[in-house]
């Protein structure tokens, strides 16, 4: 199971939870699973720590159920007496349920319920998500400013931004660069083998021109190597080029998002209004997802891709990918050209589906399914197919054979 597919069933059984409380539960899986894999932990091996998602949501809403039940009962103690029993901010938190702090970077083990309830503390005015998880994990070092402008020895790296869009490059230097030359706009701290880069708050008022036609803030990044990358923005775009990669993590709200000539092991990219496009390279899991962007790939091999947009299109040149390729959307098209995959499905609503394989693989497992839209697929090599295609008022045009 990826990453993707658990979350999906997660947010599905979760559906009676609050959304800001279903917010904070996938913050803390999205940073768990980050930080577990910077310990080298593979995504197959994360996941099966996480346990079924479905064991998971009951556990969250029992908690979630319990908090209210504590909310809802008398405060008979007195003020003196709330002021001893409040813990203090360097208490222990609560138990995670499934996932400990402990064995960071592996498998992560599964304390038994009497351990979690012993260690929960008593209430103290923390969010339902923030008792039944406990503190985000966070590195043990402490991030010391960038004053010399070297950055040898980094392979991590963490960007959040505001004003400006984001370009990282693979190169020879070690540089961050501004398109004006306004590096005070930016705080620059390292942590180990992790450069952050946030830009000030502030800048966003410096830059509120932008919104009226003024010139576009712009950083570029230039490293010989990375390891992992983490970007999150509101409208800003990100851009990264040349690097072998074990993960790749880039949320944007309205910008867009590109990786070219990319190697990875892990790779999520997602945006509402924006679009996505991820060109060359081998990754074994990626996972795309978009409201009303577009989202396009080409020439792309790995293990699994996860192509997902509400009323965008949905775009697949050149790609091979050993295990699965979903490419769904509701009111855009699909289009897969040369694509080769054992297990390959397209779903859409109205849009319309183009779908031609390529290759000799036997047995093809290919699902078209579309509602009011048009399909034509597929067509590929000699090997045997299975096809199952279906719409409601649109027309289908089968063609198996070369």
């Amino acid at each position: 199971m990826t990453k993707y597919e658990w979350d999906r069933r997660l947010r599905k059984a979760l559906k009676e939870l609050p959304a800001d409380e279903r917010t904070r539960v996938f913050e803390y899986y999205d940073e768990l699973f980050e930080d577990r894999m910077d310990g080298g932990a593979k995504e197959e091996a994360i996941i099966a720590a996480f346990g079924e998602p479905e064991a998971a949501a009951k556990k969250i809403l029992a908690d979630y159920k319990a908090y209210l039940d504590r909310e809802e009962e008398p405060l008979e103690a007195s003020k003196e007496e709330k002021k001893t029993a409040e813990p203090s901010p360097s208490a222990a938190p609560s138990g995670r349920g499934f996932c400990t702090e402990t064995d960071r970077g592996g498998i992560a083990n599964k304390p038994d319920r009497t351990e979690i309830k012993s260690a929960e503390p008593e209430k103290s005015g923390n969010p339902p998500a923030d008792e039944i998880f406990g503190e985000a994990p966070s590195g043990s070092e402490t991030e010391k400013p960038v004053t010399d402008g070297r950055y040898g020895g980094i392979r991590k790296l963490k960007i959040s931004v505001c004003a400006s869009d984001v370009s990282v490059k693979r190169s020879d230097n070690c540089a961050v660069r501004t398109a004006d030359d306004d590096e005070s706009r930016f705080e620059l701290t390292t942590s180990g083998d992790t450069l952050y880069i946030r830009e000030k708050a502030a800048s966003l008022w410096k830059n509120i021109t932008l919104l009226f036609g003024g010139k576009k803030k712009e950083v570029s990044i230039e490293l010989p190597q990375l390891e992992s990358i983490t970007f999150d923005a509101m409208k800003q775009s990100c851009e990264v080029e040349g690097f072998d990669l074990r993960r790749v993590t880039l949320k944007t709200v309205s910008g867009n998002l590109s990786v070219a000539d990319c190697n990875s092991e892990y790779m999520s990219l997602s945006t509402t209004s924006g679009n996505i496009a991820v060109t060359g390279g081998r990754h074994d899991s990626v996972a795309l997802s978009a409201a009303s962007g577009d989202l396009k790939t080409a020439r792309l091999s790995g293990k699994s891709l996860t192509a997902v947009s509400m009323s965008g299109d949905v775009e697949a040149s050149g790609c091979s990918f050993d295990d699965r390729m979903l490419l769904k959307t509701v009111s855009g098209d699909v289009e897969a050209d040369k694509v080769e995959c054992a297990n390959f499905e397209c779903k859409t609503v109205s849009g319309n589906s183009n779908i031609r394989l390529v290759g000799d693989v036997k047995d093809y497992t290919v699902f078209v399914k579309s509602v009011s839209g048009n399909i034509s697929a597929p067509r590929g090599g000699d090997g045997a197919k299975k096809a199952a295609v279906s719409t409601v008022g649109g027309m289908i045009n089968l063609d198996i054979n070369p």
